[in-house]
């Protein structure tokens, strides 16, 4: 994956990658009875996310999710003045998501921009 997270993948290295994955996936299952979030980002998410933009971020995996849980804490930390804990809640939550999409969006501009 670390040639897809550094270059631009088309037409045929994307149905490469297809065939790869799906090939991982057969042999892996056979290997193994779970399926840890890792495999799963590569089977439900990453095809769509080269297909989609060329190229992978890497911020749709695990890493990506301990990211954001590491960022709701420190905005659910910033929240405790906010007296309701729905609403304190609802407002880390919403300054998560808004970071999230923030990381994301200078993800693609600075591949764009390589």
């Amino acid at each position: 994956f670390r040639k897809i997270s550094s270059a631009t993948v088309v037409g045929q290295e994307v149905d490469d990658l297809e065939k790869d994955i799906v090939l991982f996936l057969i042999a892996y299952r056979k290997a193994f009875k779970t399926i840890p979030p890792k495999i799963h980002f590569i089977e439900d998410h990453l095809l769509d996310q080269v297909k989609e933009f060329g190229w992978y971020s890497g911020l749709y995996n695990e890493q990506g999710g301990e990211a954001s849980h590491q960022t709701f804490k420190k905005k659910l930390k910033n929240c405790d003045h906010i007296k309701s804990e729905q609403e304190r809640y609802k407002t880390a939550v919403e300054q998560t998501t808004l970071a999230n999409i923030l990381r994301i969006k200078k993800s693609e501009f600075e591949h764009r921009m390589e």
